[in-house]
């Protein structure tokens, strides 16, 4: 059920869920510096 969620929140709004992805990726660099 949380899946199918996310694909749904994804499928409505995909240029969001990307910048999301973009700056968990980010975050996790900066953690790692």
């Amino acid at each position: 059920l949380t899946t199918l969620r996310r694909s749904n929140v994804f499928m409505k709004d995909p240029d969001n869920v990307i910048r999301m992805i973009e700056k968990i990726r980010k975050d996790g660099a900066d953690k790692l510096q």
